[in-house]
């Protein structure tokens, strides 16, 4: 949860509404999805998220959405004793740049000029892939993608606050 909100039974409620007239749009079911995963229901959380990337599989953001939930949800897992089920959504969390590189791939060169966005590994992805590698100790993989990150400003003091090291010794 962030700080200053500790009942998440309105938003919840605001973003369900939401969800029910445009069940299909991403950001509604990745906004849905987090702050269930915030309210300690991880798994109904998950299914939000995962929603958004079947609705929108070309589009990076909802990988982006995908990353920061399975992150959320390892964290719950780690703080309430479950380290198996968050290393299982952690490990998942690093396989993310190969599933949109096959994805990316396997896109005509037609819907890779309309589409917005590529299919790439963000710094906003980077991030949370490399956090993930960090808390699985993959310390040299963790690097490689904060060093993504953090060409970012937006996830530099992050970085530096989950690494304990400024970002100019990691990259």
């Amino acid at each position: 949860q962030r700080e200053g909100i500790t009942d998440l039974t309105e938003p919840i409620k605001w973003a369900r509404r939401g969800v029910r007239r445009e069940p299909f749009q991403p950001l509604y079911n990745a906004y849905l999805g987090l702050l269930l995963i915030r309210n300690g229901q991880v798994e109904e959380g998950l299914e939000y998220v995962k929603r958004g990337v079947q609705s929108e599989p070309q589009n990076i953001e909802t990988y982006q959405n995908l990353g920061r939930a399975y992150i959320l949800a390892a964290e719950y897992y780690l703080n309430n004793g479950q380290p198996r089920k968050a290393e299982e959504i952690l490990q998942k969390t690093t396989q993310l740049p190969a599933l949109i590189q096959g994805i990316e791939e396997n896109r005509s060169e037609r819907f890779r000029r309309l589409n917005r966005y590529p299919l790439t590994v963000t710094p906003p992805l980077a991030f949370y892939v490399g956090k993930a590698h960090l808390l699985l100790e993959n310390y040299a993989e963790a690097r490689q993608f904060l060093e993504i990150a953090a060409g970012d400003d937006r996830f530099v003091e992050e970085i530096e606050n989950e690494t304990k090291v400024p970002v100019t010794l990691i990259s």
